[in-house]
Parts: C-alpha cells; sequence; structure tokens
C-alpha cells in the first residue's frame, strides 16, 4: 500500500474554478483508495502541507539508509528489490513558490511528484512558446508572439521592452529578474533579456504584434480577467501595459489572434487518456472573441501527439490546454496548463491520473 499526498491549491490559483478543482482532486482520492492506497489531503498555503512533505522526504530517505544497508549485508538478488515496497507519492495541484520549494526537497529525497515541482516552477507562457520554437515537431503549433517587461517597481530603462517573434522559430528570451529557478532547460540561450518597460511610456510603446492580439500576464497563471485581454488597436494596448504596470505585473507575452474554433484538450501523459472538445465553461469569457464554433474538422490524434511531445518538454504529465482549428485545418496552441479540473471528463482523467501516479517507471 502506498500512501498518496494530494495537494489542493491555493483559492487565488483557482478563479471561477475552486469546486471544480477540488472534486477532480477528490475524485482522485477516491480512485486511489479502491485500489486500496492511503490517501491524505492538503492545501498548499497550510502548515499541514509542509508536514507532509517533510513526512514524504523522511520516509524515502529511511527507505533508502534500509535499502543501502541490506545492499552492504547481502548482493541484490532478483527476488530483493533495492526499491521500497511501498512509496509516498504526492500529487500536486501547486503554484505557490513556498510550496514548490518544499515539493522540490521532498522530490530530491526520493518521493515521486506528479506534476514535478521544476517543471511547475518553470512554467511560465515564455517557456512554453520556446517549446514550440525549439522542436521542429511542435513549430508547426507556433504562433507569432513576443514577450516583454513593464516597470513593475523595480529598475527600469527606456530600452523597448519587447522584441517581435514568428513563428518560423526564433526563440523568446527566456533569462528574467523573477524567484524562478535558471535552470529550465527550454529557456533560449544567447539572448539578452528585454529592460524593463517604464510605466510612464506606456502609451508611447509600439505593439508589438499586428492587432488584434492578445496580451498576456506571465508572471503565473491568469488570476483575473484582465490577465488575458484582447488587444485591438493602439488604445488597448497602452490600456493593457498600463494595467499590467499598476497591478505590479512584471513580465508579460503578446500573441497573435487567430480566427477559427477554440478547443479544449486535456491529458494525462504516459496514459492513453487524452479528450478534445468545444469549450462548455469560461473563467472570464475570453473564448467569446473567437465567436460560435464553426464545427471545423480537426485531426484529435495529431492533437494528442503535440499536447503529449509539449507535456513531455516541459515536465507537466497532467496537463489541459486550448487550440484553435483554422478555417485551413491548421491546429494552433493558445494556451498549456497544469492540471486543470477536467470538469468535462472528470472520471475518465481522474482513473488515468491514478495509474499516471502509481505506474512503477513513471
Amino acid at each position: 500500500m502506498n500512501t498518496i499526498v494530494l495537494v489542493q491549491r491555493a483559492t487565488r490559483f483557482s478563479p471561477m474554478s475552486v469546486e471544480r478543482d477540488e472534486a477532480i482532486l477528490q475524485a482522485v482520492a477516491e480512485r486511489l483508495k479502491l485500489l486500496g492506497h492511503a490517501t491524505i489531503t492538503v492545501r498548499e498555503e497550510t502548515p499541514q502541507h509542509r508536514a507532509a512533505m517533510a513526512a514524504a522526504g523522511q520516509a524515502h530517505r529511511e527507505q533508502a539508509a534500509k535499502n543501502n544497508a541490506a545492499t552492504c549485508a547481502t548482493a541484490p538478488t532478483a527476488t530483493q528489490p533495492n526499491a521500497a515496497a511501498t512509496q509516498w507519492i504526492v500529487a500536486s495541484m501547486a503554484r505557490s513558490h513556498a510550496a514548490l520549494l518544499a515539493e522540490g526537497e521532498a522530490e530530491r529525497s526520493g518521493a515521486r511528484v506528479v506534476n514535478s515541482p521544476s517543471g511547475r516552477t518553470s512554467l511560465s507562457r515564455r517557456a512554453v512558446r520556446t517549446a514550440l520554437d525549439a522542436y521542429p515537431l511542435l513549430r508547426a503549433w507556433q504562433l507569432p508572439w513576443a514577450s516583454g517587461e513593464t516597470d513593475s517597481g523595480d529598475e527600469a530603462d527606456n530600452s523597448p521592452s519587447h522584441k517581435p517573434l514568428q513563428a518560423s522559430g526564433e526563440t523568446a528570451n527566456g533569462d528574467e529578474a523573477d524567484n524562478r529557478p535558471s535552470h529550465n532547460p527550454l529557456q533560449a540561450s544567447g539572448e539578452t533579456a528585454p529592460s524593463p518597460l517604464p510605466l510612464g511610456h506606456a502609451a508611447a510603446t509600439p505593439a508589438p504584434l499586428p492587432f488584434p492580439f492578445w496580451a498576456k500576464a506571465d508572471d503565473g497563471a491568469a488570476q483575473t480577467a484582465d490577465d488575458v485581454r484582447l488587444v485591438r488597436n493602439a488604445a488597448d494596448w497602452a490600456n493593457a501595459l498600463a494595467d499590467f504596470c499598476s497591478r505590479g505585473v512584471r513580465h508579460y507575452v503578446a500573441e497573435a489572434h487567430a480566427e477559427g474554433d477554440l478547443v479544449k484538450f486535456y491529458g494525462v501523459e504516459g496514459t492513453p487518456f487524452f479528450r478534445a472538445a468545444a469549450p462548455t465553461f469560461s473563467k472570464f469569457g475570453a473564448e467569446a472573441a473567437n465567436g460560435p464554433a464553426q464545427g471545423l474538422p480537426f485531426d484529435a490524434d495529431r492533437l494528442h501527439r503535440l499536447a503529449t511531445l509539449l507535456a513531455q518538454q516541459t515536465g507537466i504529465a497532467v496537463y489541459g490546454g486550448d487550440a484553435v482549428v483554422q478555417p485551413d485545418g491548421q491546429l494552433r496552441l493558445v494556451d498549456f496548463n497544469d492540471w486543470p479540473s477536467f470538469s468535462s471528463c472528470r472520471a475518465q482523467a481522474a482513473q488515468a491520473i491514478a495509474a499516471r501516479l502509481l505506474a512503477p517507471n513513471a
């Protein structure tokens, strides 16, 4: 019997989706209990989370010491495994810096943590776009994009805050002066980080892409409707930058708007589970920009292959996202996230997540 710690994300990271996020974690817990495993559910912002991560790490350190002692005493045989018969496994929806640090310590001690703490720490819109640029199979999924910085109170100069990038494979700079670790393998190398944008210059800053495009805050997952906004003209662009500055949003990404049918997709890497369908729920109403679905056909198997590759490159095994099916049948990535609520396919997703957690070579 394994012990699985299920970590519920803080309310601020579940805008309009608190009950949905709680429901998928509860469904996973119920599935694991049916399979005979013990479960502990904690919230990421609580002392119980820190205690559970410490317990998971300690349990694996003790087991490793026992395994080492047994190995020294007797040569391993086919019937004498070195690994622990039982494990502490962490299934986490957490996104806060403190929680990710604690889960990273547990992982380094030998506990399995899904999704990877390093993958979640590094999962920015810039990192995802850079991953698409870096791998030829993913590049066709790319939209024109740009990244930049605002003046959120730190030092600033008058340099341009963005560099337009096309889907031809040029990559955005991934070096940023925030608390994210610098070990992300998806970050591009060799470019200089864009300089912060002085607040007073927002109105005079040229748009990084042709209108319309999307301006997206990139200091974490979207928490309010203003974190993702459609920019139709220069006034919208100035307002978006001014709003980001006023709210302390330091990093942003601009992405070209793609006409076509919006598709929500959900998957669990390492399992056959994958679902793709038109949206049935909207957090902030941004989906309305694409209008009513036209029923455009798309290759769901190809979408699955692309999503699986991106999940592998980012370390996000339990994932969801948005893509646009364009009138010519091309698929374009709009968003990619860690551990969504799976509200339209919760039961099937819970089974797949449980299988992924328990897979011996995951």
